[in-house]
């Protein structure tokens, strides 16, 4: 192990304070709110509702005249162009920082370290992405596109219908492609949790989805394409309790790929303990390739605080095991960043993340400064 210590990485970013606007699951926590209650996705991502930008200077808890470190205008933007058409967006720039060490002559790097050598300095776009929902016929039926336009070009990730207010039970049908409802909706897309189980903002499914989203009960059923050439269907299940400043449930996911199966299944839960909320996940993942199994597990722990009005201090911890019968092969991530939003359009982020696995694989073993900039309305 090396000598310097990731705590010596979280000191010296908690000294070099550098001052999600998706409501991500801290929010909604800290909130007592539920998915469908800030987002036009029931299972939440995407578009905001307009609740959150009707209370923006609450749910964001800027200062008490709501409007950030920009003067004082007589009219702003309004993502509500019509009673019919309401449009959303979300643009992030992001300077990445990546330092890695050499490996020695046996090919091995030290683990638990910071302060590496600087390998890569990328600026670039990591997202720019325009949504759009269509009222058809008020509380019934609505269309809803998230269009994605940077980086790798344009590409759809979402594009759905919605019937709603027909079936009992404030039961919706949903039909397209989409973002599934598994586990926490977290901003990271590099957490173990959603990267390795294939649930995250990286991936949408075609498919229909029945549900129910908000306050209290929520649950969701998915049957949608899965992967591989046979293109054998994918089934998935998630019921959890949102609201009231509680979050807990669970999801599972099943598919068959050319013949192979893997099942996957979650869970989480949310809570907010004065100015800290905690969030927790847990996945087993069970992979059959060619007759033969593999069992991983996966940990994902976060501690929100916010500092005061406007600034969320995040603390992380990632774990993976990718496979339980083979010794020395787990991985973990530390993370820690603060998230300062400066108006209701306009956020600030910068995490400092120590990545460390075998020291036999020095890909796996380096840290990561992330600055950006968020735009989003």
């Amino acid at each position: 192990m090396g000598g310097r210590h990731v705590v010596a990485g979280t000191v010296l970013v908690v000294a070099v304070w550098t001052g999600s606007a998706e409501a991500e699951p801290y929010m909604a926590v800290r909130e007592g709110a539920a998915c469908a209650d800030c987002h036009t996705n029931r299972t939440g991502g995407g578009m905001r509702a307009l609740l959150v930008e009707m209370h923006a200077g609450d749910v964001l808890r800027l200062p008490r005249d709501g409007e950030g470190v920009f003067p004082a205008v007589d009219e702003r933007f309004s993502p509500q162009l019509t009673d019919w058409l309401r449009i959303g967006g979300d643009f992030r720039l992001i300077d990445e920082l990546v330092f890695q060490d050499e490996p020695d002559e046996n090919g091995r790097v030290d683990n638990n370290t910071v302060f590496r050598r600087l390998d890569t300095n990328d600026i670039d776009v990591e997202q720019a992405t325009i949504y759009g929902s269509i009222t058809l016929i008020p509380e019934h039926l609505s269309f809803y596109v998230d269009q994605r336009f940077a980086p790798g070009g344009a590409s759809n990730r979402e594009a759905f219908g919605i019937i709603d207010g027909i079936l009992p039970g404030r039961t919706y049908v949903k039909g397209g492609r989409f973002f599934p409802a598994w586990g926490l909706k977290l901003q990271d897309d590099e957490a173990f949790v959603g990267a390795q189980s294939g649930f995250n903002f990286d991936r949408t499914l075609s498919g229909i989805e029945v549900g129910r989203g908000g306050k209290g009960f929520n649950w969701f059923l998915t049957l949608a394409d899965g992967s591989g050439d046979d293109a054998d269907p994918l089934l998935m299940a998630s019921a959890f309790h949102a609201g009231d400043h509680l979050l807990a449930g669970g999801s599972f996911a099943y598919s068959a790929p050319d013949d192979n199966e893997i099942s996957a299944a979650t869970v989480f839960a949310g809570l907010p303990l004065g100015p800290f909320v905690l969030l927790g996940q847990g996945v087993y993942l069970v992979r059959e390739v060619d007759g033969e199994n593999t069992d991983s597990w996966i940990a994902y722990g976060e501690l929100n605080w916010l500092l005061f009005r406007t600034v969320n201090m995040k603390l992380a911890f990632d774990y993976m095991d990718p496979d339980t019968d083979t010794s020395e092969d787990t991985r973990n991530r530390v993370s820690v960043g603060f998230e300062p939003f400066l108006d209701e359009f306009l956020q600030l982020r910068v995490f400092y993340r120590v990545l460390n696995g075998p020291e036999d694989q020095p890909s796996a073993n380096r840290d990561v400064l992330t600055l950006e900039a968020h735009l989003f309305f």
